[in-house]
């Protein structure tokens, strides 16, 4: 769970924001690379990196800087699969019953 990650208890509103909009930026990634929009799939992924960052979520932080720079670099192939992993590391981070 994201309390458990960064320790902090009392933090709901960035863990809140982190939980709800995580979400929506894995949708943008799909859309993205269902378009082959590298520079949108790289904002998300962006967006992504630096939440997770700031929450300490370092597994999660390091994939979005992987999506990112293939993004970047408009290396789409691939990216499926590490979007996917993304979501499963967030969902190791925030499940879909977490509570805030």
């Amino acid at each position: 769970r994201v309390r458990d990650v960064t320790g902090v208890q009392t933090c709901a509103l960035p863990i809140s924001q982190f939980a709800i909009q995580t979400p929506l930026r894995f949708a943008q990634m799909k859309e993205a690379l269902l378009r082959h929009d590298a520079n949108a799939l790289g904002r998300a992924a962006h967006s992504i990196k630096g939440s997770s960052l700031y929450l300490q979520a370092e597994r999660l932080n390091t994939l979005a800087e992987q999506i990112e720079k293939a993004a970047d670099e408009n290396r789409m192939a691939g990216l499926a699969a590490l979007i996917a992993e993304a979501e499963r590391e967030f969902e190791l981070l925030c499940p879909a019953s977490y509570v805030i």
